[in-house]
């Protein structure tokens, strides 16, 4: 069981994901769990800047300022340790996460280590059919894309799978 999740909802209140915060949708942590989410905690950003990508190395990536080891999932105001390892572990349930926030996103970019890693059309056609469209790229770019998208203000989310080399 997943234990002490917090988020600050748009109003500022800090609420732990098991509670519910009248101005803003929190999930349970046995939501979360469905998600296949391996965190210990949810990393709120301040609410006038998105998560911004630091550095990453083979090991993991440092996201304002935190070091967060293995892959990310990143959204416009927070981000998660996600479990995949390797493109070849991706599957729609990967994704759950991306579908059910709100604001729904536009966009999500896949980063998927030192090289493009095409993934499985029954990926594409969950997201597809969400109203989330998908980009592949290496990490590197993968990248430099998410932080384009939050300059401009765009509802976009990134994975991201640390490379396996540099």
């Amino acid at each position: 069981m997943i234990r002490g999740i917090f988020q600050r909802c748009n109003r500022n209140h800090l609420r732990n994901l098991s509670q519910v915060c009248r101005h803003c949708r929190l999930y349970s942590s046995e939501e979360v769990e469905q998600l296949g989410l391996t965190m210990s905690k949810l990393t709120a950003v301040n609410s006038s800047n998105s998560p911004l990508i630091e550095r990453y190395n083979t090991k993991g990536f440092t996201i304002s300022g935190n070091r967060v080891y293995g892959s990310v999932a990143l959204l416009p105001k927070a981000y998660f340790h996600w479990k995949i390892t390797r493109p070849s572990e991706i599957t729609p349930e990967s994704f759950a996460l991306f579908h059910i926030v709100k604001p729904r996103l536009e966009l999500l970019i896949l980063g998927t280590g030192a090289r493009i890693v095409p993934v499985h059309s029954d990926v594409r056609n969950f997201l597809k059919s969400r109203g989330i469209a998908l980009e592949v790229q290496d990490t590197h770019n993968a990248c430099a894309a998410f932080h384009y998208l939050m300059d401009e203000g765009r509802l976009a989310g990134a994975a991201l799978i640390p490379p396996d080399h540099l």
